[in-house]
């Protein structure tokens, strides 16, 4: 029994994981300590509400081992124990490239974080401590190509059977129904049980439990969006979000509370919530998106000052910048820098004051015991901030 399946990154922006075949998607997450596919929410979302198989990658850049691991953890959270966790070793932008000590450590990270031992993908052609995945229970998956040559899936790639691997990667050139350029495609030696195995799924089936009670139904304010958990710590703020105004569904059923929140989202969330009196500020905001007037108040009052005369209005939050537009907006002043946070070092010396302050005041609480201030800010953790600050 194998699987057929493809590994996507931005390269394939629009593509409708609906209208290709495949078994499997793996989807690009992540690269070094900064870098998130803006597209991997919806693919991933999409794909498991397909039934289909799900992998997340990271690609390794050496920015710092734990650092970069934990930035890939911290962003697939919610998907941990549901999909394949991928770790991607290549040479290309990798400063810590033929440092068998750094992958280690990446490695023994997803396992002290997660419990589950990671894919690791790499070519077979490089130099590759091949043995590591021996040692820490980690799958292979191998890149080997024939050629070049645009090509179909394949029953049995080239070279198969000359080494030992989880997933076969045989080509960059892919082309299948449903996407008119190249991917990547891939062979899973293995069935659907197998694949859930490297999830760190169960593969027994567990005991039988009394029926749980209904879960209570959502707030009247918010019963209209269907991707709501109505026992999720983010209810009470995304209540106090809509009913307040300042922050909506992307339409009338969804409000996507674990999607990244853009820089964009964030200010207009903001400016509503300070009944801002909004008529480009920055070289890269035009002015007719939704956000234009937020900004042009965001900048005018100091909420925001762009990076090099840019905004970066579509880039992802994190949750360090959406202190510092909380801070700047009240004129905040930290009394002094937090403790009991092990992760206090990480915060960039530009926002110290504002996650502090942000700490000081309630707005900022951290998440299992750490800030996160480097982590994409979710939609819901967004709401829960500004509602913490009102």
């Amino acid at each position: 029994m194998a699987l057929r399946g493809i590994d996507i990154a931005s390269h394939q922006a629009g593509l409708d994981v609906a209208s290709v075949d495949a078994d499997f998607v793996i989807v690009k997450a992540t690269q070094g300590t900064g870098y998130t596919n803006p597209y991997c929410v919806r693919w991933v979302e999409d794909a498991l509400a397909l039934g289909k198989c799900v992998g997340v990658y990271h690609y390794i850049g050496g920015q710092g081992a734990v650092a970069e691991t934990d930035f890939f953890i911290d962003s697939v959270a919610n998907w941990v124990g549901r999909v394949m966790l991928c770790l991607d070793w290549e040479s290309y932008q990798n400063s810590a490239w033929r440092d068998e000590a750094y992958l280690e450590q990446c490695i023994r990270r997803v396992i002290e974080r997660t419990g589950i031992p990671p894919m690791v993908y790499s070519s077979q052609a490089a130099p590759f401590p091949w043995d590591l995945c021996d040692r820490y229970n980690c799958g292979r998956w191998v890149a080997q190509y024939a050629s070049m040559d645009a090509t179909g899936y394949q029953d049995a790639p080239w070279n198969e059977g000359a080494y030992s691997c989880a997933i076969r990667q045989y080509t960059s050139a892919g082309r299948i129904a449903g996407w008119s350029g190249n991917l990547d495609l891939n062979k899973f030696y293995g069935d659907r049980e197998a694949w859930d195995a490297y999830c760190g799924k169960a593969t027994e089936p567990a005991p039988e439990e009394p029926e749980a009670d209904p879960k209570p139904p959502l707030p009247d304010a918010i019963r209209q969006y269907v991707d709501l958990d109505s026992e999720a710590w983010y209810v009470g703020a995304v209540e106090e979000a809509v009913t307040r105004g300042f922050m909506t569904g992307y339409d009338a059923t969804h409000f996507g509370p674990t999607d990244p929140v853009t820089r964009a989202q964030a200010v207009c969330a903001i400016a509503r919530a300070a009944d801002a009196p909004m008529d480009a500020p920055f070289s890269d905001v035009v002015a007719s998106p939704y956000y234009y007037e937020a900004i042009e108040w965001a900048k005018e009052t100091g909420v925001v000052n762009g990076d090099m005369g840019e905004f970066r209005p579509e880039d992802h939050a994190t949750r360090a910048e959406v202190a510092c537009f909380l801070c700047n907006w009240r004129d905040g002043l930290a009394v002094g820098e937090p403790t009991g946070y092990p992760d206090w070092e990480e915060v960039p010396d530009w926002a110290r004051n504002a996650v502090a302050w942000a700490v000081e005041q309630g707005v900022l609480s951290g998440s299992g015991g750490r800030l996160l201030p480097n982590a994409t800010c979710s939609r819901a953790e967004c709401a829960a901030m500004i509602s913490n600050l009102l």
